[in-house]
């Protein structure tokens, strides 16, 4: 028997497919009732439990562990559609919306979803949840335990190196407070790092609405800094300085730059500005364009840096299989944030698994609701998948995104029994 998985390309009927071995063959684990369970409709009709595979690693990989166990082992049919885009399309497809980017879902039919149900919505789409009419939106099934953390890290040679010269680790946002330590000894140069991106990789200073009024009056106001603003207007509004309008040094190193500590981010700059300011730490702070992310990535994994990164993910784990370490930052200030401060570090949020809101309802749900109930992963789980997924890739390249996240979901399946035996009803056993 093979399995059919099936890729979503940009419309809903335009597919291709590929065909994987089965990763479930002992016969005491795997379904072995005479026919494939469906879900029947209010109408009679017959459907297959569609299941949505995001475009990033982690949620390819859950969203694997999901369909195995579902198919191969409760004796489901399904079909994985790998779905281009993000999170809030998914979303939209579960509510049977017809335009995915549609954020009050306009046109929908909520009799026939897309997907059935979402594997793995980040914060983004968990505002878009909560943004959309109440009469359509799709019920939380189920939170992960493990963290989704957008912060700051370091390789962990970074860290090490730190930690055996001078028992200061970079990992606390306490070592590079420049009043008592030195920092800058432990990565390489500024000028290093944008030797790796290149300048045409960096966003401009003077085109980013945090470096211009009203944003850049509000980051004086609250931080101090006139010596890093300069005065536009007839002196009445203030921009924020950069060099070569690509770099921003902090105050604890602006006059002498060659102590700075090298950070590049991909997003916004500011909350790395306001640590900095608030927390007397010298960086020489860059943003990378986002057509740049290989340049990014790569730049990342050759140098000594502080990054911008978000985990889980697979990216930025080395030939060790080691992961980048978070920089821990003062307890988040949800009050603080919500005023635009940034004095404190960002706070780990939790993935949210939807449904489609009639799912309940219709013929054969009932263990698949159960399923949905008792699925849950945490973040030893996570970092064990990401890992593999990166050895997987490095050691074979042309395995590509999906064959990888496939086997390594197929080995936490094989490794974890005693856990998904739990989110299996007793009426559904492997075996029964």
């Amino acid at each position: 028997m093979k399995i059919l998985v099936v890729f979503s390309l940009l419309c809903y009927l335009n597919y291709a497919s590929i065909v994987f071995d089965p990763c479930i063959t002992n016969q005491s684990l795997s379904y072995t009732g005479t026919s494939k369970r469906y879900l029947i409709y209010q109408d009679g009709t017959s459907h297959d439990v569609s299941i949505p595979s995001a475009s990033w690693t982690s949620a390819r990989t859950t969203s694997e562990i999901s369909r195995i166990i579902l198919d191969e082992i409760m004796g489901y049919s399904t079909v994985l559609i790998d779905t281009p885009g993000y999170s809030t399309a998914v979303v939209n497809w579960v509510i049977g919306c017809t335009d995915p980017n549609d954020p009050t879902c306009l046109v929908y039919d909520l009799n026939h979803p897309r997907y059935h149900f979402t594997v793995e919505s980040w914060f983004s789409a968990q505002r878009w949840v909560a943004a959309l009419p109440e009469k359509i939106r799709p019920t939380p099934v189920q939170t992960f335990s493990f963290s989704l953390d957008d912060t700051y890290y370091v390789l962990r040679e970074v860290l090490e190196s730190g930690l055996n010269s001078s028992g200061c680790g970079l990992d606390d946002y306490r070592c590079y407070n420049a009043k008592y330590f030195e920092p800058h000894k432990y990565f390489d140069s500024w000028q290093y790092m944008l030797e790796l991106l290149t300048m045409e990789a960096l966003e401009p200073c003077s085109t980013d609405p945090d470096f211009n009024p009203p944003s850049s009056d509000h980051f004086l106001a609250v931080t101090g800094d006139v010596q890093g603003m300069h005065p536009i207007n007839g002196a009445r509004n203030y921009s924020i300085k950069c060099q070569d309008d690509k770099i921003w040094f902090s105050p604890a190193c602006r006059e002498n730059t060659s102590l700075c500590v090298p950070i590049m981010v991909q997003y916004s700059r500011v909350i790395a500005m306001q640590l900095a300011t608030f927390l007397n730490i010298p960086f020489a702070l860059v943003q990378v364009r986002s057509n740049f992310a290989a340049s990014y990535y790569k730049a990342a994994l050759k140098g000594r840096f502080v990054f911008g990164w978000y985990t889980p993910d697979d990216t930025l784990i080395n030939l060790k299989g080691q992961m980048p370490v978070i920089i821990s930052w003062p307890r988040h200030s949800e009050l603080e944030y919500a005023q635009g401060i940034f004095r404190t570090g960002q706070t780990s949020s939790h993935a949210v698994n939807y449904v489609w809101p009639n799912l309940p309802t219709v013929g054969n749900s009932a263990h698949l609701m159960y399923f949905l109930k008792g699925f849950q992963l945490y973040d030893s789980d996570l970092t064990q998948l990401m890992v593999r997924n990166r050895i997987l890739k490095d050691a074979a390249p042309a395995m590509g995104e999906l064959k990888a996240a496939r086997t390594a979901a197929c080995e936490w399946v094989l490794s974890n029994a005693d856990r998904w035996r739990l989110w299996v009803p007793v009426t559904c056993q492997p075996g029964l």
